[in-house]
């Protein structure tokens, strides 16, 4: 009898949050700073996490030349946190696509 494999899940990391958001601009038509041209709208984004006991914020600001965003995720866990706001870009990447 054959045992079947587990997989073994790893935990999701701020990187993981980070590089959702990336694709997440990337795919509304900004270019990464060095594929960039000159007439190319500059852009960036920065991720706060805030926590406290039981009590975890995830805060994103997104600033161009043109739109600046904010989006707040809460939750009581960072994996759940972490969740949210990967799930949110997604939806929203694959809305654009």
């Amino acid at each position: 009898m054959k045992s079947k494999k587990q997989k073994v899940k790893t935990p999701l990391t701020i990187e993981d949050v980070e590089k959702q958001i990336r694709d997440h601009y990337l795919s509304r038509d900004y270019k990464l700073e060095k594929d960039q041209s000159e007439g190319d709208e500059k852009w960036g984004f920065n991720v706060s996490i805030f926590s406290e006991h039981k009590s975890k914020e995830l805060y994103v600001v997104f600033r161009s030349e043109s739109v600046v965003e904010d989006i707040r995720f809460k939750s009581n866990t960072f994996k759940k946190l972490f969740k949210k706001a990967i799930k949110h870009f997604d939806l929203q990447r694959r809305k654009k696509a």
